[in-house]
């Protein structure tokens, strides 16, 4: 039977309600294979090579990985099965935990900077453990914390520059475009031209922008801050 772990295409045709993009699934399905791998009960015994010569090379193959040679029996060729089985488990097992691995923990904070670097922090037994969704760790080593979520695109960086260089900037220049927007709505509002804001409200957007070049890097990336432009301290990503 074609493995459904180590080919994907197989995947496809099995009838097995397995989502491989869920760690649930994923999780189940190894505690299965290594329900199995337990059932069998296989104690090799190291003794000569011998015997017809595909039976050879599977033993000196054994050997060569450092594993026991079977004794052979009178039920040797289902032992060989027995022990194809064994290792192509053993290999499923190593695939399904590289992909549960990939998926990752999810976040219990819910999903990284959902509107933006507004500065909504969770505080749990009085440490920070979240900033706008990105997780938040203790560096023992340095003293401070830091966001240690590979999902955001500030990951590795203190949250003392996080809040300094990213969410108090961005704030500042969101806050000041959506009062000047508000303003230019109530104007718009009294001369009946609504279909014409759009228009006169983009002209304030990049004269706004041209007073302030320093908000050029604040909307670059999804519309936060570049961080490539984020002072990263001493701080190494992880």
């Amino acid at each position: 039977m074609t493995s459904i772990v180590l080919n994907s295409a197989a995947r496809i045709k099995s009838d097995r309600a397995i989502d491989f993009n869920k760690r649930a699934d994923l999780k189940r399905l190894l505690a299965e294979y290594r329900g199995t791998l337990d059932s069998i009960q296989v104690k090799p015994e190291a003794v000569d090579v011998g015997g017809e010569r595909s039976i050879v090379q599977h033993d000196v193959g054994r050997q060569n990985t450092g594993r026991a040679v079977r004794k052979k029996s009178q039920h040797y060729g289902e032992d060989l099965l027995t022990e194809a089985h064994e290792d192509v488990l053993l290999e499923e097992c190593e695939e399904l935990d590289k992909l549960i691995n990939d998926i990752g923990v999810p976040n219990p904070y819910g999903p990284v900077l959902p509107h933006g670097p507004l500065g909504h922090s969770i505080i749990k037994s009085g440490r920070i453990v979240s900033a706008d969704g990105q997780a938040v760790e203790l560096d023992e080593a340095k003293g401070v914390y830091r966001i240690v979520d590979k999902r955001s695109p500030f990951n590795g960086i203190q949250t003392t520059t996080y809040f300094s260089d990213v969410v108090r900037p961005w704030n500042i220049a969101r806050r000041k475009l959506q009062n000047a927007r508000l303003d230019l709505a109530r104007k718009w509002k009294k001369k009946g031209e609504p279909e014409e804001f759009e228009t006169e409200w983009k002209k304030v957007r990049e004269y706004l922008f041209t007073e302030n070049p320093d908000w050029k890097h604040l909307f670059t990336h999804k519309g936060w801050p570049d961080p490539k432009l984020v002072k990263h301290d001493d701080s190494k990503r992880k």
